[in-house]
Parts: C-alpha cells; structure tokens; sequence
C-alpha cells in the first residue's frame, strides 16, 4: 500500500511536471509569434507597393503570377485559377507584405498572397486622397480619438487597409509589445456599405512560419474605400 502511494505521488509530480513545461512552451510560441507578427507589420522593407506592373509570361502554376519588382522576383499566390485570370497579361498595382528573405540566396526571391488590383488612373485620386474611419475599442470602451488610414485608390485590396490600419495600431498603441502583452485578441473588420463585411485576426498567428501568417491574403478581396469604413476591437 505504501509502495502504491508513493507510485501515485510519482506519477502526479510527472503529470504536473508536463503541465508545467507545456505552458513553458506555450508561452514561449506566443511570445515569438507575437514577434514576428510586429515585424511583418512594422518593418517597410518587407512592404512590396508598386504600380503599373507587368507580368512575366512565365506562370509556374494556375494559382501563381510571377513579376520582377525593384530587381526582385516576385511571385504572388492567389487563391484559384479564376482569379489569376482576371491580373493574366494586364500591368497591376502590388501592395503585400512579403515574408522576410531567411534562406540566404543569392537571388533575391519574394513571395506575396494577393494585394493585386488591375492598374487603371481612374481608380486615382489625382489630388485628394480618401480617408477611412475607423471606428476602435480598447477592453470594451470606444475611443473618442478621431482616426483614419487613407489611400489615393478608390478601389483597393482589403489587405492594404488591414496593413494600414495594423502599422497605425502598432505605432499608437503598441498592439504586439512582448513587454507586458497589454492585448491579446482583437479583430479588423472591414464594414462594407454594399456587400460581406471582411474581418482579420489580429492574433492569427498560422503555423507559427511568416508565409503563414500571410496566407489570410490569398483570396486577393477588395472594397471601394468611400463605401467603407473599419472596426477594431482589442482586448
């Protein structure tokens, strides 16, 4: 009977031992996620925003547009056939987020998941640009501060504002910060006057990987910004 108590003891130090090392590792995920979601965001050199693009005739796949941009080859994933056909043989405006350059190659190699729009100067405000509303609420209370992101295109991706709106989070409100993890959750939705509402988690972190993370882009969607406006909410 002794020896079987003491098995027991044994067996719940091991359970609470296990317990133990995975919130260890856990948390120690979060913290790097959190990390590298701040560096997509915050850092431009990853930002690819270019106009007027030509494609290159070489398509490796029915899902995969290639172009040369500032000397960098550029391949944009996008989610099916039917929408690569609509950016085939037309210049289009880029505006992504490409995942960091870890792999050392000599050549420099960058993939996207949408942020195609077809380049046309009608889509441009020539002198004005339009502002978006953006309507934020920090732990339940809305702020009163007036805030906005703002382009000159009246037709872009919903990745554009989403990465707009997230530098403007960072910067203000330091949504990623490791040093006491203030927020956790909180969501940007995209309120569409005339169509489906377009929400992001500000907390996706995938796979833990870069290309992961950008991967909530790869259906290329995208909204008229006068008949838009955005909701954050961070907790």
């Amino acid at each position: 009977m002794k020896y079987n108590r003491k098995l027991v003891i044994f067996i719940l130090w091991l359970s609470l031992l296990a317990v133990m090392l995975e919130a260890k590792h856990s948390s120690a995920d979060t913290t790097l996620n959190r990390h590298n979601l701040e560096t997509l965001y915050k850092q431009d050199s990853l930002l690819i925003n270019k106009e007027s693009v030509k494609h290159s005739t070489d398509v490796v796949t029915t899902h995969m547009l290639k172009y040369k941009v500032d000397g960098k080859d550029l391949s944009v994933f996008l989610l099916n056939e039917w929408t690569t056909e609509q950016f085939k043989n037309k210049e289009v405006d880029i505006y992504a987020l490409s995942a960091p350059d870890i792999c050392g190659c000599s050549t420099k190699r960058y993939n996207v998941y949408g942020g195609l729009t077809v380049a046309n100067k009608e889509n441009v405000q020539s002198k004005e640009e339009y502002h978006i509303p953006i309507n934020l609420w920090i732990k339940g209370k809305q702020e009163t501060k007036h805030l906005t992101v703002s382009t000159k295109k009246r037709i872009v991706t919903a990745q554009e504002i989403d990465i707009k709106v997230r530098k403007l989070l960072i910067s203000q409100y330091d949504i990623y910060s490791n040093s006491d993890q203030k927020y956790s959750k909180g969501s940007v939705t995209l309120d569409v006057n005339s169509g489906k509402d377009i929400t992001y988690d500000l907390y996706y972190f995938g796979n833990g990987e870069f290309d992961s993370m950008l991967k909530i882009y790869i259906n290329n969607e995208t909204v008229t910004v006068d008949q838009c406006h955005v909701d954050v909410v961070i907790n």
